[in-house]
């Protein structure tokens, strides 16, 4: 369906057509990929601080048996979170493969440049919860241990 207002125009898909269902598969397979993992996370967000997508997907050079590569920096475990990515994977038609680091440890793999660590956040990324300024947060933290040092010189 296509409506004009002013110089703008909308296209929408037809609810009735007999192809839809297929239409809006491919949609949330190929454009969708995010929304689907923003919806699985969200009954965990006070507890994730940062979660993206980097990789193939990410960087834009995925195909259609990609899988999705997830970063979760939070304090949760994949047991937890299990059953909702076998319901995303289910939903895009492709793997989820995640990634959890506590934010402690995430930015003491990056201080110390770690080598995947170092490598996801030198190529594109997708937030899906937080954004770059939290990213710089998380980085300029300081180690835990780091700050234990310090405070036994004291």
């Amino acid at each position: 369906m296509r409506t004009q207002e002013g110089r703008q125009v909308y296209y929408q898909a037809n609810l009735r057509c007999p192809i839809f269902d297929e239409l809006k598969g491919i949609a949330t397979k190929t454009f969708g990929i995010g929304e689907v993992l923003r919806e699985m996370l969200k009954p965990y967000r006070d507890r994730i601080r940062l979660a993206f997508i980097y990789g193939f997907v990410a960087s834009g050079t995925h195909t259609v048996s990609s899988d999705v590569d997830l970063m979760i920096v939070g304090n949760l475990q994949l047991s937890e979170i299990a059953q909702g990515l076998l319901d995303a994977e289910a939903r895009l038609g492709r793997p989820v493969s995640p990634t959890l680091f506590p934010p402690s440890e995430f930015q003491a793999r990056a201080a110390e440049g770690h080598h995947f660590v170092g490598g996801v956040l030198a190529r594109p990324i997708i937030f899906l919860i937080g954004d770059q300024h939290e990213l710089e947060r998380i980085l300029r933290t300081k180690p835990a241990k780091a700050r234990r040092k310090r405070t036994a010189q004291a």
